[in-house]
């Protein structure tokens, strides 16, 4: 993948491609999370094998001001509950294509969000039947506008 742009910076690995505010990470050989430029705010991994998501494996993306933040297709089998504990700015988060991610894994991770900020939630085709009642509890912010849940195998949505 290349992310063509007059703007290209240095990234830290090979597989991943920079531009001033953005950084696209991809390859079947990306099994963590690399530190960014200091002004990388849009972070996109794509077709990895990351594996598990926790606050330790998330630490080299503290560095920056992150606001939009996005798991595509990584192979995802454990979400700790503190995975994104630390990030107080995301407005967009994206965590789809992910069949072995439990949602109730993802529930307990907004749970230890700060989601003050949160506008777009994507949780797009992640093979889930059911969603825990309480899956969007944690999002206490009247700045929501999306939550996408499209390509799921949804049975029931309970939002009492």
């Amino acid at each position: 993948m290349h992310v063509a742009s007059h703007d290209e910076t240095h990234c830290p690995i090979e597989l991943c491609k920079c531009t001033k505010f953005e950084a696209i990470c991809s390859g079947k050989n990306l099994i963590y999370i690399p530190r960014f430029p200091r002004d990388v705010e849009s972070v996109t991994f794509l077709n990895g094998n990351i594996g598990m998501l926790s606050k330790e494996r998330t630490k080299n993306l503290t560095f920056n001001v992150i606001y939009k933040l996005s798991f595509i297709n990584n192979a995802i089998v454990r979400l700790e509950p503190d995975a994104f504990s630390t990030f107080i700015t995301i407005k967009v988060l994206t965590i789809s294509f992910e069949p072995s991610l439990l949602a109730s894994d993802v529930m307990n991770a907004l749970n230890n969000m700060n989601t003050a900020h949160l506008k777009s939630l994507n949780l797009i085709n992640n093979d889930w039947m059911f969603l825990p009642d309480d899956m969007f509890k944690a999002i206490k912010t009247n700045k929501i506008q999306k939550i996408n849940l499209n390509s799921n195998n949804l049975q029931l949505l309970n939002f009492s």
